[in-house]
């Protein structure tokens, strides 16, 4: 009888604890959000500088292969020009 007596308090203060459980839930649930947010932001940061980094090295090697046909006469100056450029941007 003493365990019924002490679940009903117990019980009332839950329902009547001023709503510190669903502002600590929400609270957590927003910083869930706020850490899932910032991963994204990473990744995609991540895999940008990844794909940079893939175009400027397949540019330079554009530009060395241009460079090359044109010291045995194969391309004119103005392809390796259209490389380098490719290349600063």
């Amino acid at each position: 009888m003493d365990a019924v007596r002490s679940i009903g308090p117990s019980l009332l203060w839950a329902a009547f604890d001023g709503g510190a459980r669903r502002a600590a839930s929400d609270s957590a649930r927003a910083s869930y959000d706020q850490s899932v947010a910032l991963y994204r932001q990473t990744m995609l940061t991540a895999l940008q500088e990844v794909e940079e980094n893939l175009a400027a090295a397949a540019a330079r090697k554009a530009e060395k292969a241009t460079l090359n046909q044109y010291q045995v006469d194969i391309v004119s100056f103005l392809n390796v020009l259209t490389a380098h450029l490719n290349l600063l941007h």
